[in-house]
């Protein structure tokens, strides 16, 4: 049976254990996450419904088609009342799933009400997002139901700054509101930077605001000035000895927050003022893979972030504890400019057959995304246009036919040592072909090049000729195949015709 026959074998079959498997990896992740020491007990409960979701969205098919049933589904996996899927449907601005789960507890809620966490992320959904006024009665309502909200008060120091009123006033008749906490769960001095207020900063800072305060959710004055990409801001902060690798709830830095806005000025600020290119966020992420997330449309700044990110010691072939790669992230969120200066990486210690906890290859990743129906299929992917189809294809191509092409040499230099009947050159090949499987954790592989090897150990030059011959045409025969004609697990890229792949606009 031949390379493609196989994989197509392997689409069309039905696999419930592989399926279970895929659930069961889920579920370990999530405990992973969940007993992380990164992770802050506040923030567990959002971490487990973004893993949830992404679980739940990729395995229930078509018993999950509706809105309702996707969250029944979730609450379903909670067993019982979790406010952190509110806080999670308003930090996601996912207002329709906010309205079922309002009305599936509404007799609950009215007993026993949501949490502070619940009424911070209410109020800075009222306060910074455009609502309608349906959205807006659904927020408000979320905050009627909130208990324990007394602790934090809006000062007259917070009222100067999002009012623009004498701030040195305010701090004169409120010196102790300096650092305090509003019902936002925001400082004074990150609100004036989230206003790119520089000079009502600088009030703040000398009067002793704490440049290193955490909002509820663990951001700084710093990461919201990269965020909102205020160069200004950011200089002024770091002057002041901002610390650059404080994580916010999410495990993500400063760093990774201008990587994803491959924002070049910034992230060289960053590396200046000694920000970590190792730090990984919650989901192992580093500030490369938030790269990959970038919207950023500017050919010269992806092509200077990469670079600074690389020459400051990024890795290209880390993946995260979900077994996700650079190609799995580059499939979901890459534009296509940002493909195309991905694709002059070297990405040689990438693999691009990874599977990621879900049993899906990048490719499958694209294909997926790509046949998706409607936002929940997405998961929070963007659709890729069909120029972005084909530079993923283009690169995932690349990437396979340079790892093929290694193997393919080395297998030709084994077998040109059998044919010498030397048993140290053919080991020595051998073991390279050996490692790199051990890498891909491919151990199939690697029991089969070590039974090749107890042949070459006994000198069975014929049989162990026959078997690697084998392999080199299957090799050749998919180093030949174009990617998109290879069925992925979610079926082919583009419609065929006649036997040959069309892509459709």
């Amino acid at each position: 049976m031949n390379k493609t026959r196989k994989r197509k074998w392997l689409v069309e079959k039905s696999d419930i254990k592989k399926l279970q498997q895929s659930m069961n990896q889920a579920k370990e992740t999530l405990h992973f996450a969940l007993n992380s020491s990164r992770v802050a007990s506040d923030i567990r409960s959002i971490l487990s419904y973004r893993l949830l979701e992404y679980q739940l969205i990729r395995h229930a098919g078509a018993d999950a088609i509706s809105l309702r049933a996707n969250t029944e589904a979730l609450i379903g996996c909670t067993h019982s009342l979790d406010p952190g899927l509110c806080v999670y449907s308003l930090i996601r601005q996912l207002y329709s799933s906010l309205e079922t789960l309002l009305d599936i507890w509404k007799n609950i809620l009215t007993e026993v009400g949501l949490p502070r966490h619940a009424a911070i992320s209410a109020t800075i959904s009222l306060r910074y997002h455009k609502l309608d006024d349906k959205q807006t009665y659904l927020v408000q309502k979320v905050l009627d139901l909130c208990r324990d909200t007394s602790e934090v008060t809006t000062t007259k120091v917070h009222e100067a700054i999002l009012q623009y009123t004498d701030l040195q006033e305010a701090l004169q008749e409120h010196p102790w509101a300096i650092n305090t906490i509003d019902d936002a769960g925001l400082s004074p001095l990150v609100l004036a930077t989230n206003g790119d207020q520089v000079r009502s900063m600088e009030v703040l800072i000398s009067a002793g605001a704490d440049v290193n305060q955490q909002s509820y959710h663990g951001w700084t004055p710093l990461m919201i000035a990269v965020e909102a990409e205020n160069v200004g801001s950011v200089k002024l902060l770091l002057m002041y000895k901002s610390n650059v690798n404080l994580c916010n709830v999410e495990g993500a830095t400063a760093l990774h927050l201008a990587s994803k806005k491959a924002n070049p000025e910034i992230i060289s600020l960053l590396l200046a003022a000694g920000a970590s290119i190792k730090q990984r966020d919650t989901f192992g992420g580093t500030p490369l893979h938030s790269l990959t997330k970038s919207e950023n449309t500017n050919h010269q700044d992806i092509e200077a972030a990469i670079e600074m990110l690389l020459v400051a010691g990024c890795s290209v072939d880390i993946s995260n504890p979900i077994s996700r790669n650079l190609l799995h992230l580059a499939a979901c969120y890459a534009s296509r400019g940002l493909l195309h200066y991905i694709s002059d990486v070297d990405l040689s210690g990438i693999d691009p057959y990874q599977e990621d906890s879900f049993g899906d290859t990048p490719f499958d990743d694209l294909v997926e995304i790509s046949h998706a129906t409607n936002e929940w299929d997405l998961r929070g992917a963007r659709r890729p246009s069909l120029t972005e189809q084909e530079a993923f294809a283009d690169l995932c191509q690349d990437v396979r036919d340079q790892a093929l092409q290694n193997d393919i040499q080395n297998l030709e230099r084994v077998l040109g040592a059998l044919q010498d009947q030397d048993i140290a050159v053919a080991q020595e090949y051998l073991a390279l072909l050996v490692e790199k499987e051990k890498l891909r954790d491919r151990k199939n592989l690697v029991s089969w090049y070590r039974a090749v090897d107890k042949r070459i150990q006994h000198e069975e030059w014929d049989l162990a000729t026959e078997d690697l011959q084998d392999h080199l045409l299957d090799l050749q025969e998919e180093l030949a195949t174009p990617v998109w004609e290879i069925p992925s697990k979610y079926g082919y890229l583009w419609e065929f015709d006649a036997g040959e792949s069309v892509s459709e606009e």
